[in-house]
C-alpha cells in the first residue's frame, strides 16, 4: 500500500496527461471535421454564378482550405505535421519608415524579410518637396502614412510621398534600392532611381494637388491624386516611367478631416485598394462613418487599354451586431457588378468573452450594381466552437491565440 501511495502523484499526473491528450484530440478531431455552410441573407444566390471565393480557416495545427463556386461550398482540412504559430503564417516582409536626421525631405525605409539573414535591409529617399512649416502646428504633415506611397511589383519597390496641401515643389515616383548596410553608410550608388517627377501646387493651395498614394496594377503604376477637387488617376510604365494615361471623376471629390459646407460628402484619405490584373478598386470611407454605420464610395478603374473609370458604387454597412465595416478582405468588379468580401465579427457575443480575439467571425459577401445592394450572403463555420470551448472552460485554461482559428488568404475572382 505504501508503494502505491508513494507513486500516487506520478499516477495522477499520468492520468491527467492522458485526459488532457484525449480532450485535445477531440478538439483537434472536431476541427478536422469542420462544417461550412453558405447562407443567403438578401437577394438571389444566382448573382454568384461565375464567381469563386476561396480562403483558409487555420490555427497552429490545422488548415482548412475552402472554395465557394456558384454559391456551393467545398472544403478540405489538413493537419499540419509541424505546428505553425499564427505569427509564422503571416506575411514574412514588412516595411518601416524612419526620418533621416532633421531634414524633412530625407527618409529611410527598413525592409524586414524574415526568410533571410540578416533580415533587415535599408533604402533611402531624397525628394525636392517644399513644406510650409509655419502653417502646421505639428511640423510636416502627410495626407496619408508613408505606406500609402509604397508599392511593389515582383521584387521591385516603388515610392511616392503622400503629400497634403501644405506641400509644394517637386514630387516623384522612385524605385528604391536596398542594401544590408545601415543608412549612414549607404553609398551614392544606392540612391533611388527616379522614374518620373511632377510639380505640386503652391504651398497651402487648397485647389492644387494632393498625393494620396501609389498602387501597382499589373506592371503599371497608378498615382492616386486629388487635383482641383477631382479624384485623378495617372498611370505610368514601371520600367520607363512614361505616363500612359490619366482619368478623373467628373464630380468634385472632397478629402479632409472636417466637414466642408461646399461638399455633399467628404471622404477620408485613408482608402483601401484592391487590384486584379488590369483592374484597380479604391474604397474611400465617408467622414462621419461609425462602427455600426459605415458609408463608402467605391471606384473601379480599368487599365486594360487606357485608364478609365468603369464603376462607382455607394456601399453602406449597417448592422447592430457586427462590425461589418472592418476587415474588408477583397473587392472584385465583374459584369458591371461589385463584389465585396469581408470578415465580420459577431458583436452579440461581446459580453460573453473578455477579449476581442475570441469573438466569433464569419465571411460575408455583398454584391452591388448601379442601383445599390442586390445580394448579401455569409459563410458560416464551426469556428464558434473554439470560442464556446473557451467560455465554458475559461477558468481552467489560458488564452492561446494559436488554439483559435482565423480566416486567412481570402480572395474572390
Amino acid at each position: 500500500m505504501k508503494k502505491i501511495k508513494r507513486h500516487l502523484p506520478i499516477l495522477t499526473l499520468i492520468a491527467s496527461i492522458i485526459l488532457l491528450t484525449v480532450l485535445l484530440s477531440k478538439v483537434h478531431a472536431a476541427k478536422s471535421n469542420a462544417n461550412f455552410i453558405w447562407k443567403d441573407v438578401k437577394g438571389e444566390r444566382s448573382v454568384l454564378n461565375g464567381i469563386s471565393i476561396s480562403g483558409e480557416l487555420a490555427d497552429a495545427y490545422h488548415r482548412t482550405k475552402f472554395i465557394v463556386e456558384n454559391g456551393k461550398v467545398n472544403y478540405k482540412t489538413d493537419v499540419l505535421d509541424i505546428p505553425q504559430t499564427m505569427y509564422q503564417q503571416q506575411s514574412e516582409k514588412e516595411f518601416t519608415f524612419h526620418r533621416a536626421g532633421q531634414i524633412t525631405n530625407n527618409f529611410e525605409v527598413e525592409l524586414k524579410d524574415y526568410s533571410k539573414t540578416p533580415s533587415s535591409s535599408y533604402a533611402r529617399i531624397i525628394t525636392d518637396i517644399e513644406y510650409n512649416l509655419s502653417k502646421s502646428l505639428y511640423g510636416v504633415s502627410f495626407v496619408n502614412t508613408h505606406h500609402y506611397g509604397l508599392t511593389t511589383i515582383s521584387d521591385k519597390v516603388f515610392y511616392t510621398a503622400p503629400t497634403s496641401s501644405n506641400a509644394g515643389g517637386v514630387n516623384g515616383i522612385y524605385e528604391l534600392k536596398f542594401t544590408e548596410y545601415y543608412i549612414n553608410t549607404i553609398q551614392e550608388k544606392y540612391n533611388p532611381r527616379t522614374l518620373t517627377t511632377f510639380e505640386l501646387n503652391k504651398v497651402n493651395d487648397q485647389t492644387g494637388i494632393q498625393v494620396l498614394g501609389l498602387e501597382a496594377v499589373g506592371n503599371k503604376l497608378a498615382l492616386i491624386l486629388i487635383k482641383n477637387h477631382k479624384l485623378t488617376i495617372r498611370v505610368f510604365d514601371s520600367e520607363t516611367g512614361t505616363q500612359l494615361g490619366e482619368t478623373n471623376l467628373k464630380d468634385d471629390f472632397f478629402i479632409g478631416d472636417q466637414e466642408n459646407p461646399e461638399a455633399k460628402e467628404v471622404h477620408r484619405s485613408n482608402y483601401d485598394s484592391f487590384s486584379y490584373n488590369d483592374l484597380l478598386i479604391l474604397s474611400f470611407p465617408s467622414l462621419g462613418s461609425t462602427e455600426n454605420d459605415s458609408k463608402k464610395t467605391i471606384i473601379s478603374i480599368d487599365f486594360t487599354d487606357e485608364v478609365k473609370i468603369i464603376g462607382i458604387n455607394k456601399g453602406r454597412f449597417t448592422n447592430s451586431t457586427s462590425r461589418d465595416s472592418d476587415n474588408i478582405e477583397e473587392m472584385y468588379y465583374k459584369n458591371n457588378k461589385l463584389y465585396i468580401v469581408n470578415t465580420a465579427v459577431d458583436r452579440a457575443k461581446e459580453n460573453d468573452v473578455n477579449r476581442a480575439v475570441l469573438l466569433p467571425k464569419y465571411i460575408k459577401v455583398y454584391v452591388y450594381d448601379e442601383n445599390g445592394l442586390i445580394y448579401e450572403g455569409r459563410l458560416e463555420t464551426d469556428i464558434h466552437d473554439d470560442y464556446l470551448r473557451f467560455t465554458n472552460e475559461k477558468g481552467s485554461i489560458g488564452i492561446n491565440n494559436d488554439e483559435f482559428r482565423n480566416f486567412m488568404n481570402v480572395s474572390i475572382y
